[in-house]
């Protein structure tokens, strides 16, 4: 089947379940719960629904999965995750509140078979319907995606199930969860020859929106000095990721979605009408379906992004892979410093204790601070400069036990590091240029940002 036609959602759930349900090499498989029925009890008349896997949102949006016009209800008023073997109940930040019992619920709670809840004045009872083998791979890898922990290995066996499969896949998860290297993963994996492109709809001007996603003619306005293909364009026989989809602003919705549906593009200032293949990934923090139900995203639009949704774990819910990740971090630091490094066992162990509210590109950031500015192989507590100003845990574990000449040198590369990467942003990677406003020799400059950490490559 061509990317150029994608499936209806009738095919795609059938292609999805058909590929969930074989067995492969490599893999191993777990009972877990895929079947589960919401039954309204009242003030409404009684009603049944059957959730969709793996995720449903209720309220009196009419693009809910369950459809509750009482009063008290919000739009979006609260959502069902599959668990292993429980669902997951989670208030939008409803007006009158989700409750089980008389507790408010604010974080997820688990709701077993039978169990009763209310949201705002509406009454309902979940039913589950039974169990399912689900693979989970063997494997602690995939194309660059690293844990050893149940969650990454489920996502690893389903990103493989689904990677080479004509859907386009929505990727939700919090900042820094990792949403563009799931992206290069699927598009690795896909054995599709054309290139992996980025469209990030939180820098698209408005006034140049038509010719970011179609591209444009030469002199088809002021400035256009050339012919310029558009984002699906360039990720021709490929990948176009479309990042941050939930920033896209409502009236430019319809551009993207007529390119999705026709699978044709037209140059701004053109009349030839060109065809694409593209497979197509979108990306947001945004809870989407929410964004759906509030008015502020396009139903249509959604169901065409979001053949199938993968939800990216929070690095919280999987503390077991941060040692993993942080050793990887740290393996990446040493190799550009030249210097031997590894944590110690009470370093690990405090990072495990934290709550990563900026995920994975947190503790990336944390490793690589604290590897730049150690002097010792060995990266103990006092070692790990986890706030962001660098100065708290350097000042009251490190500083203060250096004679003052090697605090005052601590210091100054810091310093001398932050400042070259800021001068290179600025002059686009134009060492000549940095140097020239630095004060320094291209050589010198060199042997600076080796001295500091920085790759001059």
């Amino acid at each position: 089947m061509s990317i150029t036609n994608t499936p209806d959602s009738a095919t795609a759930q059938h292609l999805l379940t058909a590929t969930l349900s074989q067995r492969r090499e490599g893999e191993v498989y777990e009972e877990r719960l895929v079947h589960a029925t919401i039954h309204v009890l009242g003030p409404e008349d009684a009603a049944s629904y059957v959730l969709p896997y793996p995720r449903a949102v209720g309220g009196r949006s009419e693009h809910a999965d369950i459809p509750l016009m009482h009063a008290s209800v919000s739009s979006a008023h609260f959502e069902l995750t599959f668990g292993e073997h429980a669902v997951m109940l989670r208030d939008l930040g409803s007006r009158n509140g989700t409750w089980v019992g008389r507790a408010r619920v604010h974080d997820s709670v688990e709701l077993h078979d039978g169990a009763e809840f209310f949201a705002g004045g509406c009454a309902l009872r979940i039913e589950f319907g039974g169990e399912q083998a689900r693979p989970i791979a063997v494997d602690s890898s995939f194309h660059g995606l690293l844990g050893t922990s149940k969650k990454m290995r489920e996502l690893f066996a389903l990103l493989a199930r689904v990677a080479p499969l004509p859907l386009s896949v929505l990727l939700l998860g919090e900042t820094g969860t990792g949403k563009e290297e799931v992206a290069r993963a699927l598009h690795l994996a896909s054995g599709r020859p054309g290139p992996l492109e980025v469209l990030d709809c939180s820098n698209i001007p408005r006034e140049l929106s038509e010719s970011v996603i179609h591209g444009y003619r030469r002199g088809a306005f002021t400035g256009a000095t050339t012919d310029r293909p558009g984002a699906f364009e360039q990720a021709a026989g490929g990948t176009l990721l479309i990042d941050e989809i939930g920033e896209m602003p409502l009236d430019l919705q319809p551009k993207l979605l007529r390119v999705l549906d026709r699978r044709e593009i037209q140059r701004v200032g053109d009349t030839q009408v060109r065809p694409v293949d593209v497979r197509v990934l979108a990306a947001t923090n945004r809870d989407l379906q929410a964004e759906v139900a509030a008015g502020r995203f396009r139903a249509d639009l959604f169901h065409r992004l979001a053949q199938l949704t993968i939800a990216l774990p929070p690095l919280r819910e999987h503390p077991e892979d941060i040692a993993v990740l942080a050793r990887h971090f740290l393996v990446k630091v040493a190799a550009t410093t030249g210097q031997p490094l590894q944590l110690t066992d009470e370093a690990i162990a405090l990072l495990s204790t934290e709550r990563w509210p900026g995920n994975v590109r947190e503790l990336k950031t944390v490793i690589e601070r604290s590897g730049y500015l150690t002097r010792a192989p060995n990266i103990r507590v006092g070692d790990v400069i986890l706030d962001a100003e660098g100065m708290r845990t350097v000042r009251d574990h490190h500083l203060l036990g250096l004679p003052l000449k090697e605090a005052l040198e601590l210091l100054t590369d810091r310093f001398a590091r932050d400042y070259c990467q800021q001068l290179i942003a600025r002059h686009g990677g134009d060492l000549d240029a940095v140097a020239t406003q630095m004060g320094y020799s291209r050589k010198g400059l060199r042997e600076l940002m080796r001295r500091v950490g920085l790759r001059d490559d």
